[in-house]
């Protein structure tokens, strides 16, 4: 997590005065990845849990909670990588 706040003040050592303006941007898109993520795997678990949930029992949930896992999973590779 602080790895891209240093990244950001060691590229940007040269021009101080934009390195606050940097480590709010970083801080502002990690948010915002976490945000889209959420509501991403929102989505996907309605979607599974309406598909998956009529099978009714610990069954069905639990494949219904390892298909938003691994949904989530590679969501979370798209948006951060």
């Amino acid at each position: 997590m602080q790895t891209a706040s240093l990244r950001v003040q060691q590229d940007l050592r040269t021009k101080p005065d934009l390195v606050p303006v940097g480590i709010a941007l970083v801080i502002f898109v990690q948010y915002l990845g976490a945000t889209v993520v959420q509501a991403v795997g929102g989505v996907v678990l309605a979607g599974v849990m309406a598909r998956y949930g009529s099978e009714g029992g610990v069954e069905g949930y639990s494949r219904a909670v390892t298909r938003v896992f691994v949904s989530l999973f590679f969501v979370s590779l798209m948006v951060y990588c």
